[in-house]
């Protein structure tokens, strides 16, 4: 035998064309920020902790507003600051920027873009994964490209919203729970502690459904990430939470920051929106409470299948929806396509494959004739009927997904 095996050929081409990919992602982001006016989400957070690091000044103070607007105006990027104009996210989630608070505005803006672009693409990788649906290579190359050029993969990309990279580090955590690594899973989920909107309803599930199952090193090492995570930022700021508060406080003085889906799909009968928003959520809320209730000590097929309809139930339910939290339905949507394939073979394939190409390519065209990435996109069909569709898709698949794979004369 030989000690050393030969690399062969092809997963040299396989590495060249990944690196080549990102390369390609770094110049053609660097070149679409001077091109194309944008929100720019990264902006003041990586003022915030520029001026944090480097100068010793509070993250939370007003004149990080100024050094962010001054940065953009002196930078060749063409993007505005939000409306909102201030430092909204807790310390434990303005990590994520401090590693590129470090590095000038230019390089760190475009090599961030390139990182959530990487991030969406893996969001789609370990979706498919996830939902156990069989795709040769090329079409799951075909799908990540899909995934990061649909309306919802271009603007979060572009306007640097941090949603992709906390999206994705939630379904890697999923995702290792699955193979059985809860303590690597328990500390990378405690890195999302500051994405509450996002994340609550998800961790409320994993944690309860982790206690039934006994497996306390999932909590453990949750709750351990996240003591570590305040310890170090109390340290390093103790008045960090007050000044969250304070900020939070300042911008959200009534309670029109609400803005879920069911609330937005209720404003379509103004005669009846607040009675009609109000019986929107308590449905969902008793149906959460009944997700958590019955996947109580579940493993295998029952627990993916309500994992995945929580993931879309935390999409209708989240407070400051963005189309980057589509994301969260993936793994539902191509748990329906694993289903149709394996009940209707090359027809369900074909049907999936075609509702794929539609859902991306009518993105855009509900984003035209008008491209503005300097205001969020209302597009409600995809923030509202988007998740319903694929939450009936899920109730409908429901047998199939749960009680059989196939036919007893086709085992």
């Amino acid at each position: 035998m030989k000690r050393y095996r030969r690399t062969a050929a092809s997963q040299y081409l396989f590495v060249g064309l990944i690196l080549a990919g990102v390369l390609a992602i770094a110049f053609l982001s660097a070149v679409a920020l001077t091109r194309i006016s944008f929100i720019d989400q990264f902006a003041i957070p990586w003022a915030a902790g520029r001026a944090w690091l480097l100068e010793g000044t509070n993250p939370y103070d007003e004149a990080i507003i100024n050094v962010a607007a001054e940065t953009l105006s002196d930078s060749q990027y063409i993007g505005v600051l939000p409306e909102q104009e201030a430092l909204s996210i807790p310390i434990t989630s303005l990590v994520f920027y401090l590693p590129f608070s470090l590095m000038p505005f230019a390089i760190s803006r475009a090599i961030w873009v390139t990182v959530l672009a990487i991030c969406s693409g893996l969001i789609g990788f370990l979706s498919i994964k996830l939902a156990g649906w069989t795709l040769s290579n090329l079409e799951i190359s075909g799908i990540i490209f899909l995934l990061i050029g649909w309306v919802p993969g271009i603007f979060s990309i572009l306007t640097g919203e941090l949603s992709p990279m906390i999206i994705f580090i939630i379904l890697l955590g999923i995702y290792l729970l699955d193979k059985g690594q809860d303590t690597t899973a328990g500390f990378l989920l405690a890195l999302t502690f500051g994405a509450v909107p996002t994340t609550i309803f998800i961790l409320t599930l994993l944690m309860v459904w982790s206690i039934s199952r006994r497996r306390w090193s999932i909590i453990v090492a949750y709750f351990s990430g996240v003591a570590f995570l305040l310890a170090v930022t109390l340290l390093m700021l103790p008045s960090w939470p007050l000044d969250l508060f304070r900020v939070n406080l300042a911008s959200y003085d009534n309670w029109n920051w609400i803005k879920t889906p069911l609330s937005r799909l209720a404003a379509t009968l103004p005669g009846i929106a607040n009675p009609f928003s109000i019986f929107l959520h308590g449905v969902f809320l008793i149906y959460f409470i009944y997700l958590v209730i019955t996947t109580w000590a579940k493993t295998g097929r029952i627990f993916t299948w309500k994992i995945f309809v929580l993931l879309v139930v935390a999409v209708l339910l989240n407070i400051q929806p963005s189309i980057s939290h589509l994301y969260l339905i993936l793994p539902a949507v191509f748990l329906v396509f694993r289903v149709w394939s394996e009940r209707w073979g090359r027809s369900g394939r074909i049907l999936s494959w075609i509702l794929i190409f539609i859902t991306a390519g009518s993105s855009w065209i509900s984003f035209l004739p008008d491209i503005d990435f300097t205001q969020s996109p209302s597009m409600p069909f995809f923030i509202i009927g988007l998740p319903l569709l694929v939450l009936l898709g899920m109730i409908w698949i429901r047998w199939w997904a749960l009680k059989i794979r196939k036919l007893p004369f086709e085992a």
